[in-house]
């Protein structure tokens, strides 16, 4: 082996391994990372606008971004989170399961259709799914509130990035760029795909789950559940799964209303499911926030939310589209190039 190619092989190990501690270090922040990029291409073009309309400095139009965000986004959600966590905690603990428990003890085996059901069977397994998802829900927000202090620091790293973002993403982004084996078309098309799913992203789970769980929070009102602020937050969290995560709420509040007031309202819940959550939102509001929006099939849209959830946690949601995305994008190089 010559002492050049020895000199170049030694130079790229030194490389590799500084890297790697490099991500090791960084390792904590990637979370905090990705959602500050994603934050500063959102909010990208407001600070531009303030840096052009106003006569701002960089610094100073990204920084008025940066306050902005917090007092009308980050804030709001950050207090509303904490209410339903306290809420959900109340529910929990007063939730009286003995009380429905009670309604369904005159229940006996009875004959629907023909068929025979155990209702006491049912009953037993209800009264043990709610007991369980209060424990879920208590011990959830006891968490959340415990952990809160410790997220301090990640919030402060989420805001020094998020502003180095907007003031110095430009440059950032060029220098990324020189770095990338991937010529100036491919890697324009790539950072545009990324610039568009992370937006539609951003502003269309975000306005469909508010949607989701405004229309949750109606219903569960109107049917006299306790705690519906509570159930308003699940629908909103399974509205990330098309149809199916609304619908699982939904039944589990139509199955109550039935055992504890009856078919007649039980069945008037299930209309104001279909009409106010599937065909309003669901097919109509959904389609024209995200799906309509997004260059891929509902299908992978529903792997790329749920199963980047179950890979990553609460950040998968922003994870897994932009990891298809990519993919996409990078099949889109390798077969033009095939061709």
């Amino acid at each position: 082996m010559k002492f050049n190619e020895l000199n170049a092989i030694l130079k790229l190990s030194a490389f590799l391994l500084f890297a790697y501690l490099f991500f090791l270090i960084l390792k904590p922040f990637i979370a905090v990372i990705v959602l500050a990029s994603a934050f500063a291409i959102v909010f990208y073009p407001v600070s531009r606008a303030f840096h052009k309309k106003l006569k701002l400095s960089q610094g100073a139009s990204s920084l008025l971004t940066l306050i902005l965000t917090v007092l009308f986004i980050i804030l709001p959600i950050a207090l509303l989170l904490t209410l339903i966590t306290r809420e959900a905690i109340i529910f929990a603990e007063n939730t009286d399961f003995q009380a429905l428990e009670s309604q369904l003890n005159g229940l006996q085996e009875q004959a629907w259709w023909g068929s025979y059901v155990d209702i006491a069977t049912l009953k037993e397994k209800l009264i043990g799914s709610l007991s369980g998802a209060g424990e879920w829900i208590y011990s959830s927000g006891s968490a959340i509130l415990t952990s809160f202090s410790n997220s301090i620091f990640l919030f402060f790293a989420f805001i020094l990035l998020y502003y180095y973002f907007l003031k110095d993403g430009t440059l950032l982004l060029q220098k990324f760029k020189t770095m990338l084996p991937y010529q100036k078309s491919e890697q324009k098309k790539l950072f545009e795909a990324l610039k568009g799913i992370s937006t539609t992203i951003f502003y269309g789970n975000l306005l469909s789950g508010l949607l989701a769980g405004l229309v949750a929070y109606i219903g569960f009102m109107l049917f006299g559940f306790r705690g519906a602020l509570i159930w308003a937050l699940l629908a909103a969290l399974f509205s990330l799964i098309p149809t199916l995560g609304t619908l699982l709420i939904y039944l589990a509040g139509i199955a109550i209303v039935f055992v504890s007031k009856g078919g007649m309202l039980a069945g008037l819940m299930l209309a104001y499911f279909v009409l106010a959550e599937l065909l309003l939102r669901e097919n109509y509001l959904r389609g024209k926030l995200l799906e309509d929006k997004l260059p891929f099939h509902p299908i992978v849209i529903f792997f790329a939310l749920v199963g980047g959830v179950a890979a990553f946690g609460s950040m998968g949601f922003i994870y897994g589209p932009l990891i298809v995305t990519v993919l996409g994008a990078l099949y889109q190089f390798y077969a033009i190039e095939k061709n």
